[in-house]
């Protein structure tokens, strides 16, 4: 009887865990985006972040805000950083509140704008990078900081949720297209 018992236990238990996890795509990327006010950017300098979710991307911008220790001068520079949410492969969670997002390849794209405003104690000047152009680069990760603990545990669980649906997506993508590689 005992043994019985335990198994049904055992199998309750295991159909909560499974109805936990069973949230769509678009389900999980609206949890996402109802709570990204979590989600920020941090650093000395680090002001007007905002993260925002489409249904296949996570967009991260901030502003940064730098000085040279022996100049009287600022910079003022703009951040993008562009996540294909279709590519993210692994989430780990770090201590202290961070979520470390990792992608199949170099699918983090970090777009800073060139067109530099400072200030000197004269007041504004025009930027110091006449050419204007974007500077970009492509990473394969990028970690997240999540600024209320208990969050912290439901986002990444979210995250982790939907790194295992991207990674679902592309097996059926693979299989669908015959490839057998």
């Amino acid at each position: 009887m005992k043994k019985i018992l335990l198994i049904i236990t055992l199998f309750i238990g295991l159909g909560n865990v499974n109805a936990q996890s069973d949230a769509t795509w678009e389900e999980t990327v609206s949890f996402l985006n109802k709570y990204s006010i979590h989600l920020i950017e941090v650093g000395e300098y680090v002001y007007d972040s905002k993260v925002r979710f489409s249904s296949n991307l996570l967009v991260i911008n901030y502003k940064n805000k730098y000085s040279p220790m022996n100049e009287a001068w600022t910079d003022y520079l703009t951040y993008e950083i562009t996540i294909d949410l279709y590519k993210l492969s692994e989430i780990r969670m770090k201590g202290d509140n961070y979520i470390q997002l990792y992608t199949t390849g170099n699918n983090v794209l970090e777009n800073l704008d060139t067109k530099v405003w400072g200030k000197r104690e004269s007041g504004w000047v025009e930027p110091f990078n006449d050419s204007n152009t974007p500077y970009s680069k492509k990473l394969n990760s990028y970690t997240i900081y999540v600024s209320d603990t208990e969050m912290f545990g439901r986002l990444g669980k979210a995250f982790q949720h939907l790194a295992k649906l991207a990674n679902e997506k592309r097996e059926n993508e693979k299989k669908v297209s015959g490839d057998k590689f």
